[in-house]
């Protein structure tokens, strides 16, 4: 049963992502969708996790304990994918995902915004491996969540249809504001 967005993107990434692939998770928040990640590209993958706080970071290290080897966890903003996908000489990720708004449980005065996100977002679409795919789980339900999705969405409009598939999918019976799901994968 898909009870929440990232239960899709979840489904979504399994089908996608196989044994010894690299993965970037670009908000790693909790830690969930990096331990995920690390699970499915297995002990010979490799994942890229980043965030901009220190509270994050540490959560995701000790959520993914004994699998860190196969982690690299930088404390940095999403807009700054491509530099340190340099820095550390990794290849084309097979995926990047993206939780955008506020990390539960804790100052819900930082979170993502359009300044940083419309960068990352391209980024991501610029480096993704060829048969690869972006992922970002977008909230509304926050003080400026719905002018970053607003932002963020007609930003993603302009790509070019015979290069990019872009989807949108959204439960519509929910209460209140659902997160939902942009999936930006190549056509080539």
């Amino acid at each position: 049963m898909i009870s929440k967005a990232t239960d899709f993107v979840h489904i979504l990434v399994s089908r996608l992502v196989k044994p010894g692939d690299f993965v970037v998770d670009a908000t790693c928040g909790n830690g969930h969708d990096t331990s995920f990640l690390s699970d499915v590209v297995g002990p010979t993958g490799r994942v890229l996790a980043m965030d901009v706080q220190e509270i994050a970071i540490e959560r995701t290290k000790a959520l993914i304990g004994e699998v860190g080897s196969r982690v690299i966890v930088e404390k940095s903003s999403h807009d700054r994918l491509i530099e340190l996908l340099e820095a550390n000489r990794l290849p084309p990720p097979k995926v990047v995902l993206f939780n955008l708004g506020f990390l539960p449980g804790s100052d819900k005065r930082v979170r993502t915004s359009p300044k940083t996100t419309l960068p990352a977002v391209s980024q991501a679409i610029s480096c993704i491996h060829k048969d690869g795919a972006v992922f970002v789980v977008v909230y509304t339900g926050h003080e400026g969540g719905s002018e970053e999705a607003d932002a963020l969405e007609k930003h993603l409009s302009s790509l070019d249809p015979k290069q990019y598939v872009l989807s949108k999918h959204q439960a519509i019976n929910q209460e209140g504001l659902p997160p939902y799901v942009l999936v930006i994968q190549r056509r080539f």
